[in-house]
């Protein structure tokens, strides 16, 4: 054990080369993995999936919060539903603009208290939900004036 101690007083460098060694492996490793091209496909894919990844993270957390804490488990998920049916939210919006002149006034009545009960019912959800879509519609709106 003293003699240990002595070779390694004598040569500090001693450890260094495992080290660098160990490290020049890893930069081979990493090269070989970064050409590879299935690594590259499956990092395009999430890549291009990264909202709707996103948006099922918060939901799937949600789901499991919500068997003990339901108000933030009911959060969790109004904003990853907000974040992952962003387009189809602000298609139906827009859709809306005509509602009243094709159903009439009673089912735009209809429509509006089932919202405003679910408001009542479900606010964490629905609040987060409306959280989520907007702030999609800020980063939407924010990249396409910046081009």
């Amino acid at each position: 054990m003293a003699e240990d101690e002595t070779e390694k007083k004598k040569d500090p460098g001693a450890g260094k080369g495992k080290k660098s060694r160990m490290k020049e492996k890893m930069n081979i490793y990493f090269d070989k993995v970064k050409g590879d091209e299935k690594i590259k496909q499956g990092t395009n894919f999430l890549w291009d999936h990264r909202i709707e990844i996103f948006s099922g993270a918060l939901v799937l957390v949600g789901i499991v919060l919500a068997f003990f804490y339901i108000r933030i488990g009911g959060i969790l998920v109004g904003l990853g539903f907000g974040i992952g049916f962003f387009e189809d939210i602000k298609d139906y919006f827009t859709q809306l603009r005509n509602f009243y002149s094709e159903q009439g006034l009673f089912k735009t009545l209809l429509l509006i208290a089932t919202v405003v009960y679910f408001l009542i019912a479900l606010p964490g959800f629905i609040i987060a939900a409306a959280v989520g879509f907007a702030v999609i519609f800020l980063i939407c709106w924010i990249c396409r004036n910046k081009s």
